[in-house]
């Protein structure tokens, strides 16, 4: 099991460095072949969802939404436990409030404390282990690490104006943190194979921003999942619900 457990994780990794350029490229693959590959033991999946973000110890700091996706494994290891990694290339984050535009040019002037929005986006790759509770629920948990690929501080300023700077460079790369998940299964969806409901929160414990002190992302996320099992599979899972 260790070995498969093994090989499997270097699959998912180098097959999704691939193709990470394209997240429709990846549900694509998935769409055509994640039927094909799926046993009573294991399938793929696409995850996608909402997330309510924010980042700890920032001065008038207010959550943001913002959207998450990606492709998820799921590895039956025993009848209660299942090991579930995911490959996230869209995982928007961030916080609002109020701030001021420091450029030491002119530009500054309409941009003094004013409401402002910094947007993150990260590669996610939560690794979590998730435990059958109850016929239709799963509870999990596990390490996350996320890569940013993106990070922009938008200002609204007087008479409309807007000014957007790159902020890449101020913010650690790499995030990482840990991840809590409450699933429901809707079992008989898509005639047996199902949709997951699923509430998850990530805390990170490491920091966003470079000089800032202590600042960590968190967020909950309210998610959908759409396990791609092969007919065969699906009409035996109905058939164990009579």
């Amino acid at each position: 099991m260790r070995k498969t457990i093994l090989s499997t994780l270097v699959m998912f990794f180098f097959l999704f460095a691939s193709i990470a350029k394209t997240q429709a490229q990846a549900a694509l693959l998935v769409l055509i072949f994640g039927d094909k590959a799926a046993t009573e033991k294991f399938n793929f999946s696409i995850v996608g969802g909402i997330n309510h973000s924010n980042i700890s110890n920032q001065l008038d700091n207010h959550a943001m939404f913002g959207t998450n996706f990606g492709l998820g494994i799921n590895m039956k290891l025993s009848e209660k436990w299942y090991f579930k990694p995911e490959f996230k290339p869209l995982n928007s984050m961030g916080f609002k409030g109020n701030a001021s535009l420091k450029t030491g040019t002119i530009v500054d002037g309409p941009f003094a404390n004013v409401p402002t929005t910094r947007s993150l986006n990260y590669l996610d790759i939560p690794v979590m282990m998730h435990y059958q509770a109850a016929e239709k629920i799963l509870i999990g948990f596990g390490p996350q690490v996320n890569f940013l690929t993106k990070a922009q501080e938008k200002f609204e300023g007087k008479n409309d104006a807007t000014y957007d700077q790159n902020i890449k460079d101020k913010l650690n790369k790499t995030d990482y943190g840990f991840a809590a998940a409450f699933t429901y299964q809707l079992i008989t969806k898509r005639n047996g194979k199902g949709i997951n409901l699923q509430l998850r929160y990530y805390q990170g414990v490491s920091d966003v921003y470079k000089n800032l002190g202590s600042n960590k992302n968190s967020a909950f996320s309210f998610n959908l999942e759409f396990p791609f099992i092969s007919d065969a599979v699906a009409e035996k899972k109905m058939a164990n619900l009579k």
